[in-house]
């Protein structure tokens, strides 16, 4: 099996930002990687979250900062499963 994608790309492609070449081998990899299945899913559950929220408009740099701190508890849920 091909080497998961990186949280930055399965972002991306849940927002639709990558070319169709790549979606396209993301999706494949989807198609068999339990682990990654699950990291969409969490990837999913956040960002739904996040359009759910009825919170105040952040800046962008709070919003990377939000991103970065989600990125790491995501990272650490990984390596602990």
């Amino acid at each position: 099996m091909a080497a998961c994608p990186t949280i930055q790309e399965l972002e991306a492609y849940l927002d639709g930002e990558l070319d169709a070449a790549r979606s396209a081998v993301i999706e494949r990899h989807l198609s068999a990687c339990p682990l990654c299945i699950a990291e969409m899913a969490r990837i999913r559950f956040a960002s739904q979250l996040f359009a759910d929220a009825s919170a105040p408009r952040l800046s962008q740099i709070s919003l990377h900062r939000l991103h970065a701190n989600l990125e790491t508890v995501i990272r650490q849920e990984r390596d602990q499963s």
